[in-house]
């Protein structure tokens, strides 16, 4: 399990997108306890929604708010939930980054090996010609870098969530020096 601040992240935390299945799927803890989506505990943050056992708060599930791109795929699929959210936000207001679209953290293979029994790493902040950088490092060595924002409570849950199925259980640690 990796705990730092008020994030209990279980190690069968399950990462979804906005419009994937988790509302219909069932889910259980190694406390013991099992049930469905509506059952859990859930957390709202600005850009992801938690959800937590509810006898132990260990995180099993985080769903991330959709991208601009994804209200306008899944709108464009017939998706009711999609085409009212262009309808009240409108496609220009949706949150889009071309830096951080062109190049983010999607998937388990763009990040190195790392040889050893446990990995720990840390989610550091940096500034960069007046702009904003999440780096995930490993001692003193940059494993990645991409954008980043002021409130990236979403991406630190979708990149965790990568972290975690790139090293599965010997990720013992994702702290930060605050920065």
């Amino acid at each position: 399990m990796v705990a730092r601040g008020r994030l209990r992240l279980g190690k069968t935390m399950e990462r979804f997108r906005y419009f994937d299945d988790y509302r219909d799927r069932a889910f259980a803890c190694g406390c013991g306890w099992s049930g469905g989506h509506d059952e859990l505990s859930a957390d709202e943050w600005a850009d992801v929604v938690e959800g937590s056992c509810p006898q132990c708060g260990t995180t099993l599930a985080v769903a991330s708010y959709p991208t601009a791109d994804e209200v306008r795929a899944a709108a464009a699929t017939g998706n009711e939930e999609a085409v009212e959210m262009l309808e009240e936000e409108g496609d220009e207001r949706l949150p889009f980054d071309p830096e951080f679209a062109g190049h983010h953290l999607e998937r388990p293979g763009q990040l190195p090996d790392i040889a050893g029994e446990t990995v720990r790493l840390t989610w550091e902040r940096v500034q960069d010609e007046g702009r904003s950088y999440a780096e995930i490092r490993h001692h003193a060595h940059v494993l990645w870098r991409e954008r980043a924002w002021f409130d990236d409570a979403r991406r630190r849950a979708d990149v965790t969530a990568i972290l975690r199925e790139k090293f599965g259980p010997r990720l013992t640690e994702l702290g930060s020096t605050g920065r």
